[in-house]
């Protein structure tokens, strides 16, 4: 995460901030080296002409930085870096920096907090790349095949599928998939799904489809997943297609995190 002191913000220096990425281990800059060796916090003046701090860092225009790690059981997990355009960081602004990175661990460690970071970074992750993937030049089946792809890897299903409306809106047909097995969209092509009150189509799920009488339809029996999430595709124009994530061969606690995700995939740019 990045942030101003004042609350200001700077698009331009949050993209860049985000295209960060730092070595680690033999390949660490110099000042990070020395900070994850030694585990303690290091205080860099004079940044722009530093040979130790890495080029990517002096484009914020630091004039100084102070580094801490965030330690876990004498391991280094993390690191806190906090630049000022003042020529020096004092003694009472590095304690407190100090009082911080304890404070992050602390709520880095507090139940929960581990998996709901995971999950945020997963969900971002996932919505970086589907936002790049559309905003390719690339043809549209496979804007939408690698779409399918990174929604199945976000959630860890064994596949996934999108399937979109017909002309007459009360079909649904496959478009797209990822690790699907042949036999289910073959039969789908020969028998489209067919739903009544499309437009009124909500997401749901499952972690045991067979026994979950919300799965009670032919299409489900025919083709039993172990876990299950459908969640409808919106436009402009409303409800264009359902996206599929299934788990064959065993069962999936499905989260909040995960049913948020499959819902907030962009899908009105490329209708």
């Amino acid at each position: 995460m990045c942030q101003f002191a004042g609350g200001a913000t700077s698009p331009e220096l949050w993209e860049a901030f985000k295209s960060l990425e730092t070595k680690v281990q033999l390949e660490a800059p110099g000042v990070v080296a020395d900070v994850l060796a030694a585990r303690r916090p290091r205080l860099i003046v004079d940044v722009p002409n530093d040979p130790r701090v890495p080029t990517d860092w002096k484009r914020f225009g630091a004039a100084a930085i102070l580094l801490v790690p965030l330690v876990r059981d004498d391991t280094v997990i993390g690191l806190v870096v906090l630049d000022t355009t003042a020529p020096t960081i004092d003694a009472r602004q590095r304690r407190r920096a100090s009082q911080l990175a304890r404070a992050i661990m602390l709520a880095i460690d507090s139940p929960g907090s581990g998996r709901e970071i995971r999950s945020r970074l997963r969900a971002s992750e996932t919505m970086l790349n589907v936002g790049r993937t559309i905003g390719s030049t690339l043809e549209l089946q496979e804007v939408v095949r690698r779409i399918t792809r990174e929604a199945a890897q976000a959630v860890r299903a064994d596949s996934a599928g999108i399937y979109l409306m017909t002309e007459s809106r009360d079909r649904l047909l496959p478009y797209a998939a990822y690790h699907m097995p042949k036999e289910i969209l073959d039969t789908i092509r020969r028998r489209p799904i067919i739903l009544k009150h499309f437009q009124d189509l909500q997401t749901h799920w499952s972690a045991d489809v067979p026994n979950d009488p919300v799965f009670q339809a032919p299409i489900f029996r025919q083709f039993p997943a172990k876990s299950l999430i459908l969640a409808p595709l919106r436009a402009k124009d409303g409800v264009i297609g359902v996206l599929a994530c299934a788990w064959w061969t065993r069962r999936h606690r499905v989260t909040r995190e995960e049913i948020n995700l499959v819902e907030s995939l962009p899908c009105s740019r490329w209708r």
